[in-house]
């Protein structure tokens, strides 16, 4: 901002914000880096992503992000810091926001759940991460996406240069036929949760999908649940 490359806006009260990752914010007088958006969780009683955010002061936090936005909201002196130019329009835009890299992993329930615990060696959530794997995972015996339980990951792929998000939605919309219909887990409100991003598919499928977005080729292909493997349409 001293450099004059910056530029800070006002964020009106109530506005509706839509955190991206690379975003920051000025709250309570701190710097606020949106470092991570996770995937879907529905910890909270409803589905909602959950942010990784690093503050000035070496401090870090993993609000929902309907928790961060009432934050802001809450903030009369809130503020949204601004790479002069056409934001999103802008050709530098991207290159100015965090690294696109990170890492798809696949996790194996250790539920003791009777339907659970019969599938566990073809049923794999399949997510993708910013952050340390073990970190994203520590958490959940509590979390309704993993099925209220420890997790094993059993495989992991690096990524390079490609959104995290639009990878995982990828892989989702590939494997979309082997998605359980009838998963669910009873949250501590006595609520029903369907996950989904649970699959019947194996550790190498997904390294295969991994593989194949990294070329560009993965429209090239579909996953046929009957044979259980990745093939050329």
């Amino acid at each position: 901002m001293e450099a004059g490359e910056r530029e800070t806006i006002p964020v009106k009260k109530w506005a509706i914000i839509e955190p991206l990752e690379g975003d920051v914010f000025i709250r309570n007088g701190l710097l606020a880096l949106i470092a991570e958006k996770s995937e879907m969780t529905a910890r909270g009683g409803s589905r909602d992503h959950r942010l990784r955010v690093i503050f000035s002061n070496g401090m870090e936090s993993d609000p929902l992000m309907s928790s961060f936005r009432k934050s802001l909201n809450d903030d009369k002196t809130v503020r949204l810091v601004q790479k002069l130019g056409f934001g999103p329009l802008d050709p530098d835009w991207e290159t100015d926001r965090l690294d696109l890299s990170g890492t798809i992993y696949v996790a194996r329930s250790r539920s003791e759940d009777p339907a659970i615990k019969a599938q566990r060696m073809i049923l794999h959530k399949i997510g993708v991460t910013g952050q340390d794997v073990g970190r994203r995972i520590s958490d959940a015996r509590n979390d309704p996406t993993f099925l209220l339980a420890p997790v094993d990951i059993v495989a992991t792929y690096d990524l390079k240069n490609l959104s995290r998000r639009k990878v995982e939605n990828l892989l989702h919309r590939f494997f979309e036929q082997a998605r359980p219909a009838e998963l669910f887990v009873t949250d501590r409100f006595g609520k029903k949760v369907y996950p989904r991003e649970w699959f019947y598919v194996l550790p190498e499928h997904v390294g295969q999908a991994a593989k194949l977005i990294e070329n560009g080729t993965l429209h090239k292909y579909w996953y046929n649940l009957a044979k259980q493997a990745i093939e050329k349409k």
